[in-house]
């Protein structure tokens, strides 16, 4: 059903695919954790480098440095 609706049907699959996600991580409390913690590390490290409280869009490099997103 769902599944084949993301590769064969190609409508919603960002939809699709986000609620899949979530519902994966929500099933597994202990990756849910590493991904949080992950996040945190890396706003930690540009908030040191940049001295101050600002928002931040992920950029490619720091997606390569998380192993559980």
């Amino acid at each position: 059903g769902l599944i084949l609706s993301v590769f064969l049907a190609g409508s919603d699959t960002s939809a699709i695919s986000l609620s899949w996600f979530f519902w994966l991580v929500s099933m597994h409390p202990n990756v849910e954790e590493k991904i949080v913690s992950e996040i945190a590390e890396i706003l930690k490290s540009i908030s040191l480098k940049n001295n101050r409280n600002e928002i931040h869009l992920f950029d490619v490099e720091d997606l390569r440095g998380m192993n559980y997103l």
